[in-house]
């Protein structure tokens, strides 16, 4: 569940859940704790990159690109909820707290994201709750949610050479008789992103209809008027829009993707790791309702990587990426 340009990352579903108030106050010491950017690579029942960015207030924020690796649907039991499973992207938030006022190298919190389903304005939110450990070069969080188990192993974040220009891959999905061949091009993403939120919230709009009839008494003349009151419940809904600015304020190994295949268009976010890993978003069609996302190895040295990824339907696509002549 972020689309095109002015919304890049639409999903199916996401990371999110609702922020946590009343965290203890940060312990400070000679060590720097987690406070600062951070590149992460996703494993466990996730495949994909985040970065995120910790504040030393205990809030958190930052971006994801992933896909899934596991089943389709969640199974209930009655020992709970095992798992679901998200392809897409989002925009994060969060907190975290030290897990003990003596320590600095370990941490608890959570991870939210704002997104929207493909196909939709409507923003959603789910959550993973997380603990790890982080030294001044890096993080390891495990975290837990709807979509099952999810690892963060992160270094920190710093760029990697410009991979902006020009770029073809190959996929092939399994089944398909022959494999596709896309181009497109990574671009800088701009300094602000728009989220898109429809709200439609219910009121009251019951009508009250009154009806009169008159009666006249032939013995004695005298008229009487009873009135009928009829009241219809119902309810109506308002629509209303909320636009979100994100400020892109950390671009660092950010980008945009624009390009094309056989008969379709697309845009969407590109994230790559210093830790030679990449996930990239394809969106199409109108509020994105087609989403298609690719994680996997990737050298930003020579722009090559070798990316697996689903498109909701067809799993486990192949794709490789080559970067066009310099």
């Amino acid at each position: 569940m972020w689309d095109s340009l002015s919304n890049p990352l639409r999903c199916i579903a996401i990371f999110l859940g609702s922020l946590l108030l009343g965290w203890p106050v940060l312990n400070a010491s000679a060590q720097p704790g987690p406070v600062g950017n951070w590149d992460c690579v996703l494993g466990g029942n996730e495949r994909g990159v985040a970065q995120l960015f910790f504040n030393a207030d205990g809030s958190l924020s930052g971006r994801a690109l992933f896909t899934f690796t596991g089943r389709a649907v969640a199974t209930y039991t009655n020992r709970g909820v095992l798992y679901t499973n998200f392809l897409g992207g989002a925009y994060l938030l969060g907190q975290w707290s030290y897990a003990s006022p003596t320590t600095t190298n370990r941490i608890v919190g959570i991870i939210n994201g704002v997104s929207s389903p493909a196909g939709s304005t409507t923003l959603t939110t789910n959550g993973l709750s997380f603990h790890g450990l982080v030294g001044r070069s890096k993080l390891t969080l495990l975290a837990v949610g709807y979509q099952g188990n999810v690892s963060f192993q992160g270094i920190r974040l710093r760029a990697t050479n410009d991979l902006t220009g020009g770029y073809y891959a190959t996929g092939q999905k399994r089944g398909a008789p022959t494999p596709f061949v896309e181009v497109f091009n990574l671009i800088p993403p701009p300094a602000l992103e728009y989220l898109t939120n429809t709200v439609i919230t219910p009121f009251d709009c019951s009508t009250t209809k009154i009806t009169s009839t008159t009666n006249t008494d032939l013995i004695t003349g005298i008229t009487s008027i009873t009135n009928y009151v009829v009241i219809t419940q119902q309810v109506c809904f308002a629509t209303n829009t909320a636009i979100t600015t994100i400020s892109n304020d950390v671009t660092a190994n950010y980008y945009f993707d624009v390009g094309s295949g056989p008969a379709y268009e697309y845009t969407g976010p590109f994230l790559v790791s210093s830790q030679h890993y990449a996930a990239l978003l394809q969106a199409r069609g109108v509020n994105s309702a087609f989403i298609t996302v690719y994680a996997g190895p990737f050298n930003p040295v020579t722009g090559r990587g070798l990316l697996l990824g689903t498109d909701g339907t067809s799993r486990n696509i192949k794709f490789s990426i080559y970067h066009g002549p310099r």
